[in-house]
This record gives structure tokens, C-alpha cells and sequence, in this order.
């Protein structure tokens, strides 16, 4: 019964540590499995800086008016979808509000559409400089 279970973990752990060596490279190599990963681009914004929409314009997930003030959140990065969402919230709403940019579309059409302030940022959270 000994070599039988022998026989059948040794595969199973050459498959298992195949699997996780697989997965490991699937990401950059200064970003682990839990670490979030946001993509392949560089965001053009900065966390917790307030944005104002410059004309109002509709986006894969949401619709924008020109003239609102956002104060930027996060971005995340979709292989499925091939877009990069950037997220952001009013100042005294904490609905979430989505932008998508899709992987083929140049990232300087933000500055068509948005336009940072100099605000004072949101308490309470961080600023990335």
C-alpha cells in the first residue's frame, strides 16, 4: 500500500508544483499572486487627486457630465476584456465611477477627457506623488 501511495503523490506533486511555477510566471516579476496587479499601463492619474470631467461623454460602463469633480481611487487592468478601468468617486459619494479604456486605444485621450485640480485632496486618503 506504501509504494501504491507513494507511486500516485509523486506525479500529483510534479503536477501541483508544475501548475504553481506556471501561474508564478504569469505575472511581472516584482508582482506576486497576491499582490494586485493594475495592468501594463501607467496610470495617468494619482490617487486620492481630484479630476473634473472637461465635456461630458459616455463610457463602456458609465456616463460622465462635463464639469463633475471626481477624486481618482484605483485602476485594474482586464486580459479578458483587453481594458484597463480607471475608478473613481464623487467627493461626498462613494459610488464607485468606471472609466474603461480599451488596450488599443492611446492613453493620452485622458486628457481629452479629464482635467486634475488643484483641490485639496480627500482626507483620509492616501496621495500617491
Amino acid at each position: 500500500m506504501t509504494i501504491w501511495a507513494i507511486a500516485v503523490a509523486i506525479p500529483a506533486l510534479v503536477w501541483l508544483g508544475a501548475l504553481l511555477v506556471r501561474n508564478a510566471r504569469s505575472f511581472p516579476p516584482e508582482v506576486g499572486p497576491s499582490t494586485p496587479w493594475t495592468g501594463w499601463r501607467t496610470s495617468p492619474f494619482r490617487v486620492g487627486k481630484t479630476y473634473q470631467v472637461r465635456e461630458s461623454f459616455k463610457a463602456l460602463r458609465d456616463s460622465f457630465t462635463g464639469g463633475e469633480v471626481l477624486v481618482y481611487r484605483s485602476q485594474n487592468w482586464s486580459r479578458y476584456d483587453g481594458v484597463t478601468g480607471y475608478f473613481f468617486t464623487a467627493p461626498n459619494d462613494d459610488k464607485i465611477r468606471r472609466w474603461d479604456l480599451p488596450d488599443a486605444d492611446d492613453i493620452a485621450t485622458w486628457k481629452t477627457l479629464f482635467e486634475e485640480l488643484p483641490l485639496p485632496t480627500i482626507p483620509n486618503l492616501p496621495v500617491q506623488e
